[in-house]
């Protein structure tokens, strides 16, 4: 496949970390956001195949590349499976769909279950070693220019944030009512699953030798009030974001938190993706 030319690439990396850092790069730098299904419809593959096979995840990654090769991608070349791996790693199974995404089946019919309930076994778990073995493919298999020039696969690590994640668990309708309902059970599943999330960055930087580049997806803040913003988000987020003050700290949602958006700086995060109106972020 065809890439940008070395020199461009640096000159994009340079831009890239210099804006990140509040400083003014040179020229702009183009990011794109590269969860790899949209581009997969594009190829005309199944999304469902996309997913499930990591071949085929690499040539879709590859592809936008190469479609967009003056741009950054985020997260780039890495082991995609949505939404789905932190719920699984805690033991949620795991439905395969050949024209949608994976979806994770709640575990707990109850919020009571979660009473016995402990951190399990990450490193052992079927996901775990799903995404241990897709790593070590693409390092292998991904074009040298995607590793050498781009920089994937060096260091970077996408997952689903604590809030989230603790909502598939259990079921995001129950888990909303729980809020409000059993807000005690709510933070002990949040306990647990942010234990279980910084457990699984630190299995993920034994592969990378250090996280460079932490990117965190929670979309549940658009569901819930300012209050409970800073009760059952704010604290988890930022105690998982403090594991690593020196990689660049990615929050995205593109979701409607207008109401909670004066509050985002404070969960620790260096990037905000938003899709609100660029002008209600200028002050952040």
């Amino acid at each position: 496949m065809n890439y940008a030319a070395t020199n461009t690439t640096k000159e994009l990396l340079r831009d890239f970390h210099a804006a990140v850092n509040g400083q003014v790069p040179n020229k702009v730098p183009v990011v794109l956001w590269s969860i790899g299904h949209g581009f997969a419809n594009e190829l005309n593959i199944p999304i469902g195949d996309y997913y499930k096979d990591n071949r085929t995840k690499l040539v879709v990654q590859s592809k936008m590349q190469e479609t967009y090769p003056d741009a950054i991608l985020m997260p780039g070349v890495y082991p995609d499976y949505g939404v789905v791996a932190e719920p699984a790693i805690f033991g949620c199974p795991v439905h395969w769909q050949k024209q949608q995404a994976p979806a994770a089946e709640p575990i707990f019919a109850d919020i009571k279950q979660v009473d016995n309930w402990q951190v399990p076994d990450i490193a052992s778990g079927q996901m775990a070693r799903k995404v241990i073995e897709d790593i070590d493919y693409l390092l292998e298999n991904a074009d040298a220019p995607l590793l050498n020039k781009y920089h994937y696969m060096q260091g970077t690590v996408f997952m689903m944030g604590p809030l989230e994640t603790a909502a598939m668990i259990r079921g995001y309708s129950e888990f909303l009512m729980d809020v409000v309902l059993d807000p005690v059970r709510v933070k002990l599943i949040l306990r647990i699953v942010t234990d279980g999330l910084i457990e699984w960055l630190k299995l993920l930087e034994k592969k990378y030798g250090s996280i460079r580049q932490l990117i965190i997806a929670d979309h549940f803040p658009t569901q819930i009030s300012s209050d409970h913003f800073e009760e059952f988000f704010l604290p988890y987020m930022r105690e998982i974001y403090a594991q690593y003050p020196k990689a660049i700290r990615v929050y995205h949602n593109e979701g409607q938190i207008d109401h909670v958006i004066h509050k985002i700086p404070e969960i620790g995060a260096s990037v905000f993706h938003f899709g609100t109106d660029i002008q209600k972020t200028t002050d952040l």
